[in-house]
């Protein structure tokens, strides 16, 4: 969600940071949670409704 906000890590700051990130990035269980969070915010783009103030709320409005 870092990344989605617009945000990113500053290497020159935290260069171990950084480079830790852009590894956990390549992880195929990263990827998975990558494409979840995707999934999750196209839902919440498109609706006006969307205030939930945990992952279980969350889910529930997937209706999963």
């Amino acid at each position: 969600m870092f990344e989605r906000a617009g945000e990113a890590v500053d290497a020159s700051r935290w260069p171990l940071l950084a480079q830790w990130m852009g590894r956990i990035r390549t992880r195929p269980a990263f990827q998975a949670c990558l494409a979840e969070e995707e999934r999750f915010f196209d839902v919440w783009q498109n609706t006006d409704t969307y205030l939930p103030t945990d992952g279980a709320a969350a889910v529930s409005q997937l209706g999963r």
